[in-house]
C-alpha cells in the first residue's frame, strides 16, 4: 500500500521563492543606500544584477558588484536556498558547490583573490555552523599547507568541520572530473561564505533591521520618503522580474 506524505504548507505555498525574493530585496536596499555587502568591510554596493545567468554564471541568483574608496571593484555571486542540509545526500548543497566550482574555474568571470561566493539560507543549526568555522580557518591560513595543518591538528577544530571539508572536496572533484590539489581546495574554500537569514518567520530581525535602515536613510535624505516602503515594492518587483 502506497504511503501518502503531506507536503509542508511552506513548500506548497512558495516559501522558498518568497525567501529568495526577500534576500534579493535586501540586496536592493543595500544598493539604494550605498550600503556595505556582507564580507566586504570597505566596499559599498554599486551594482546589482538578479538572475545573472545571462552573464555566463552558474551561481546566478544575484551578482553584486562592490567598489571601495580607491575604485577597486569586487564581485559577489549569490545562491539563495531557503533550506540546505549540508549533507552528501543533499542535492541542493551538491548543486551549490558544483555551480560555484564551475564559476571559480573560469578566470575570465571570477577572480579568486578578490571575488567571493555567498550562500544565503535560513539560520544555521549548531552543527551547520562548523561549516562557517571551516571557511574562516581557510581565510585565516597563509597557505594550503597551513590550512590543512590546522584542520588535521587534533582538538584544534571540530570533527564536523573536517567532515565538511571532505564533502566539499568530493563535490568539487565530481564537478572537475579530477582530483583537486590541496592548493585548489584551500583557495576555493576561502572564497565561500554562508549567511543565515530569518526571513521565513513573522518576527524577522533581518527584515526589521532593513526596514529601519531604509527609514533612517529617508530621514537623512539618502533616499526619498517614498522609498521607505520599498521592502514591499521590491518584493513585488522581484516576483515580476523572476517570472
Amino acid at each position: 500500500m502506497k504511503t501518502e506524505h503531506t507536503a509542508s504548507p511552506f513548500s506548497t505555498g512558495g516559501g522558498g521563492t518568497i525567501f529568495e525574493i526577500k534576500v534579493q530585496a535586501s540586496l536592493l536596499a543595500m544598493l539604494l543606500v550605498r550600503g556595505y555587502a556582507p564580507a566586504f568591510d570597505s566596499s559599498v554596493v554599486e551594482e546589482l544584477h538578479l538572475q545573472a545567468e545571462h552573464f555566463g554564471y552558474r551561481t546566478d541568483d544575484a551578482l553584486v558588484v562592490c567598489s571601495d574608496s580607491r575604485g577597486h571593484r569586487r564581485r559577489q555571486l549569490w545562491s539563495m536556498k531557503h533550506r540546505c542540509d549540508f549533507t552528501e545526500s543533499d542535492g541542493v548543497f551538491r548543486d551549490v558547490v558544483n555551480d560555484a566550482w564551475t564559476d571559480y574555474s573560469d578566470a575570465t568571470r571570477f577572480d579568486c583573490d578578490a571575488d567571493i561566493f555567498v550562500l544565503a539560507t535560513s539560520p544555521l543549526t549548531p552543527a551547520n555552523k562548523h561549516l562557517i568555522t571551516l571557511q574562516e580557518f581557510a581565510r585565516a591560513a597563509s597557505s594550503a599547507e597551513d590550512f590543512l595543518a590546522r584542520v588535521d591538528q587534533k582538538g584544534f577544530i571540530a570533527r564536523k568541520s573536517r567532515e565538511y571539508l571532505d564533502l566539499i572536496h568530493k563535490f568539487c572533484n565530481d564537478a572537475a572530473h579530477r582530483e583537486l590539489t590541496s592548493e585548489e581546495l584551500w583557495r576555493f574554500t576561502r572564497c565561500c561564505h554562508v549567511c543565515g537569514y530569518d526571513f521565513d518567520q513573522e518576527a524577522s530581525q533581518d527584515e526589521a533591521r532593513l526596514k529601519t535602515l531604509l527609514a533612517l536613510a529617508a530621514c537623512r535624505r539618502v533616499v526619498t520618503s517614498r522609498q521607505v516602503g520599498l521592502w514591499y515594492t521590491n518584493s513585488h518587483e522581484q516576483k515580476v522580474h523572476n517570472r
